[in-house]
C-alpha cells in the first residue's frame, strides 16, 4: 500500500481535495482517498509532500497524428512547449499544454527554459492542461479517481497563496 498527501490533490478541475491522502494498492491502483480532517488517526506509512499531487502528464503528440491535433486545435488552444516560442491564445478556448514527451527531466528543463512564457498562469489551468485534458481526449484509466492507475505527480515550487506557476516550478514522481 502507498499513501501520498500534500497541501493540495488535484483530480480534475472540479475536484481539487486539500487535507487528504491518495492511497494505491501494490499494483498501483487508486483504492481509497482519505479527509484527514475526518480520520481519528493519521493514516500509517503517509508521505507527505509540499506542493500540489496529480496525475500524469500526457503528450498528446505522442498519442495523436497531426491531422487530429489540428482538429483539437479547432476547440482547444493548443500549446506545443516542444517548439513553442510564444504563446497566442483565442479567448473563450480551453487550452492544451503539450511538452511532446513524458520524460520529467525535459519536462522540467522545459518550465525552467520557458518559464517566462507561462509564469503568469494559473496553476490549476496549468495542470488541467497537460494532465487532466489530455488523459480526457485519449479516454485513458490515469485518471486521479478510484480504480484508476496514474503515475502520481507532485507539482513543487507553485505559489500556493496565488496558485500560480513561478520560474522555479518542477515536478517529480511521487
Amino acid at each position: 500500500m502507498k499513501r501520498v498527501s500534500s497541501q493540495l490533490i488535484f483530480c480534475s478541475p472540479n475536484k481539487i481535495l486539500r487535507n487528504s491522502v491518495v492511497e494505491q494498492n501494490e499494483d498501483g491502483f487508486i483504492t481509497r482517498f482519505v479527509n484527514l480532517q475526518t480520520e481519528q488517526v493519521e493514516t500509517a506509512n503517509t508521505f507527505f509532500y509540499d506542493g500540489i499531487i496529480s496525475a500524469e502528464i500526457t503528450s498528446l503528440k505522442q498519442h495523436l497524428s497531426a491531422a487530429q491535433i489540428a482538429e483539437l486545435s479547432k476547440v482547444y488552444n493548443y500549446i506545443d512547449l516542444s517548439t513553442a516560442s510564444t504563446i497566442n491564445l483565442e479567448n473563450n478556448k480551453q487550452f492544451l499544454i503539450d511538452f511532446g514527451t513524458n520524460d520529467l527531466a525535459v519536462i522540467n528543463q522545459t518550465l525552467k527554459s520557458q518559464a517566462s512564457l507561462f509564469c503568469y498562469f494559473d496553476a490549476f489551468q496549468f495542470i488541467s492542461a497537460c494532465c487532466y485534458y489530455p488523459i480526457e481526449i485519449l479516454k485513458t484509466n490515469v485518471q486521479l479517481q478510484l480504480s484508476h492507475k496514474p503515475n502520481l505527480l507532485l507539482w513543487q515550487s507553485l505559489n500556493l497563496v496565488s496558485k500560480q506557476i513561478t520560474a522555479n516550478t518542477s515536478v517529480t514522481q511521487c
